[in-house]
């Protein structure tokens, strides 16, 4: 008996294994349909993630400093992740939101004033809350008023700073994953969440973009769930007003592999282009370890990025302020790889410009 048992397991797990490769070559065949429609999409960062714990006692030189490094490798907008902790009611700008504390130095203005006189733009997180981890998937009167809190600094933001002309656009800090949603009623409540927030920005001015950067870890992967993970976008996101979804790689962290990456992209643009959405690569340039998070090496970095660039319109960093930073003495070495790259990306792109026009 245990004998016909072992050779049970082993025909089912012979046949999970030819599945798997069954559909990665499916995702292969149509990514030669796809790619010759993103030929001009350069692989390069055109955003970076800053987190405030990092930049909120940036002065406007160091804000400066910063800016000015980011766009000398290309980089046109810095993402503040987020603005404020909602939890424990502390803002890096000058808030006024009832029970709220703001830091001593304005966050916000300083990176806005910094990015005017360098010429890129500054997209805006808002609230987030270490709750959203707990709650956020089960909990909808906790979700509702986290909406009304942030609803509330959509506000306050759009008044003192929405006339900047470095201020380029909205990003919502809250990130679902495959976990938060796997029922119809949680998708139902996320969606309601966002529309939430999205309705009062849009009410604003529809002149600014919203982002967002969902994530999808293949350690819970069923057979069909990343072809589920496209209908659950559509349900989560269908009519939120949301413009962009950068979807995190989640390499970094360990949450996915080069083998299951691209077939998580391509169902994942499948999703938002059926709902108008632009699809942006959230590339970690980072890996997990005991240690903490360190640097990867550009080898890594690009390998990534050529991983799903046939299906993005445009790639985010997490990030170069982080783990590829000029102003941090042991990232140096990586910033200048970086940037040795994206000179050789902009000499290759002149020579294609001046031999077309021969």
């Amino acid at each position: 008996m245990n004998k016909f048992l072992i050779i049970f397991v082993i025909c089912i797990v012979n046949l999970i294994t030819m599945l798997k490769k069954i559909f990665r070559r499916k995702v292969k065949d149509e990514i030669k349909v796809t790619i010759g429609a993103r030929h001009n999409n350069k692989p390069l960062f055109k955003s970076s993630f800053i987190q405030k714990w990092y930049a909120k006692d940036f002065s406007l030189e160091r804000w400066i400093e910063e800016l000015r490094m980011l766009q000398n490798v290309g980089i046109e907008e810095i993402i503040l992740q987020s603005i404020v902790d909602t939890k424990n009611k502390e803002a890096v700008y000058n808030t006024m939101l009832e029970g709220f504390v703001s830091s001593e130095n304005d966050m916000i203005k300083s990176a806005l004033d910094a990015a005017e006189y360098i010429g890129i733009k500054v997209r805006v997180g808002l609230g987030e809350s270490e709750d959203w981890w707990e709650k956020g998937w089960y909990d909808f009167k906790w979700l509702s008023e986290e909406a009304d809190i942030n609803k509330k600094i959509v506000n306050e933001i759009f008044e003192k700073y929405g006339d900047h002309k470095a201020f380029g656009g909205w990003y919502i800090p809250y990130e679902f994953s495959e976990f938060f949603i796997t029922t119809k009623s949680q998708q139902m409540n996320l969606n309601l969440f966002y529309k939430s927030i999205t309705e009062e920005i849009k009410s604003k001015s529809k002149n600014f973009s919203i982002m967002i950067a969902p994530f999808f870890s293949s350690n819970r992967f069923k057979i069909g769930s990343v072809g589920l993970w496209k209908k659950i976008i559509q349900n989560v996101l269908v009519d939120t007003s949301i413009d962009i979804v950068s979807l995190q790689d989640s390499i970094g962290v360990g949450y996915n592999t080069f083998e299951n990456v691209s077939a998580l992209f391509y169902y994942t643009k499948q999703a938002t282009d059926a709902l108008g959405i632009t699809l942006y690569a959230d590339i970690e340039t980072f890996d997990s370890t005991e240690k903490g998070n360190i640097p990867v090496d550009l080898k890594k970095i690009l390998k990534q990025m050529s991983e799903v660039y046939c299906y993005v319109d445009g790639f985010v960093a997490f990030s170069i302020n982080h783990f590829q930073n000029k102003n941090e003495e042991n990232q140096i070495g990586n910033y200048n790889n970086y940037l040795e790259y994206y000179n050789k990306i902009k000499i290759e792109e002149l020579f294609e410009k001046i031999t077309q026009n021969i």
